[in-house]
């Protein structure tokens, strides 16, 4: 009647259930699991790892099958539609008519061809530089020529949309957050306009560094660093240069005295230089 009780209470447990025991009462460590109680260990193990391969490679399918779909729907622009576009979100900002005149025509038909993927981008550079639809744009103009107002209405593209960011206010950033600042500006970000996302089909976006040369040499915790280079020089070195562009009213010369000449070297590489007529008028006026 004990035996019976004891049985019972030991299958109630399960014990019975899952295990062969011949001896209860045997030291612990000497147990092991006998042939077939190993063949069933073995096959619930695989089973399990099937299970989770199968739910790996069904997400894995799924992933694809709407990044292919979203490949399929995906719009492109022209450079007329993008030329558009720009001066109907120019005059909506500025409220009055953006006007496309001798001083602007020019700068704005490189960077919409660019936007637009049109292969005679490539052909149109000027003599002793060289044009690359895998470049990024470097726009440099006087103060007030209106290169940010341009790249601030070009943000959402087909080629890779960006965030548009002051030099200064990364700098600042740096001052009070330090490294991961650096670490933030070189790479891709997950912020991405509904644009973007819906004509596109785009989940990160590149940047626009604005206003480059005019952020001073930052400092955290005694930690002086010129957070541009750095950011910039990550940059070259992912080679995703179409990524990013710059806006500045530094020359040349200018880039090499504030950032040194291995960044300048770097430059003709990275970017597309674009620049306004010398003494283009102030927009802003």
């Amino acid at each position: 009647m004990e035996g019976q009780a004891l049985a019972k209470s030991r299958k109630k447990a399960g014990a019975l259930d899952r295990f062969d025991v011949q001896d209860w009462e045997a030291p612990v460590d000497t147990i092991e699991l006998t042939a077939k109680e190993k063949e069933e260990v073995c096959r619930q193990a695989i089973h399990s790892a099937t299970m989770a391969k199968r739910s790996v490679v069904r997400r894995w399918q799924y992933g694809n099958q709407v990044a292919q779909q979203h490949k399929k729907t995906a719009q492109a622009f022209t450079h007329d539609e993008y030329r558009t576009v720009l001066a109907n979100g120019a005059t909506k900002e500025l409220n009055l008519k953006y006007i496309i005149d001798d001083e602007n025509r020019q700068v704005i038909e490189l960077l919409t061809k660019y936007f637009a993927q049109d292969p005679d981008f490539e052909k149109l550079a000027p003599q002793g530089f060289t044009y690359s639809l895998k470049k990024g744009i470097y726009l440099f103009g006087d103060v007030g020529s209106g290169k940010t107002l341009i790249m601030r209405h070009l943000r959402n593209n087909q080629v890779k949309s960006y965030r548009m960011i002051r030099c200064r206010d990364i700098a600042l950033q740096y001052a009070d957050e330090g490294r991961p600042v650096v670490e933030r500006y070189s790479r891709y970000s997950p912020d991405v306009d509904h644009s973007a996302r819906d004509l596109f089909q785009q989940t990160e976006s590149g940047y626009c560094f604005d206003d480059l040369g005019t952020e001073s040499t930052a400092q955290n915790f005694g930690n002086k660093i010129n957070v541009m280079e750095q950011i910039l020089m990550n940059w070259y070195d992912s080679g995703k240069w179409n990524s990013i562009h710059l806006t500045t009213n530094l020359n040349a010369d200018d880039i090499e005295e504030a950032y040194g000449s291995r960044l300048r070297s770097r430059f003709r590489q990275m970017f597309n230089i674009i620049s306004f007529p010398p003494g283009s008028k102030d927009r802003r006026i």
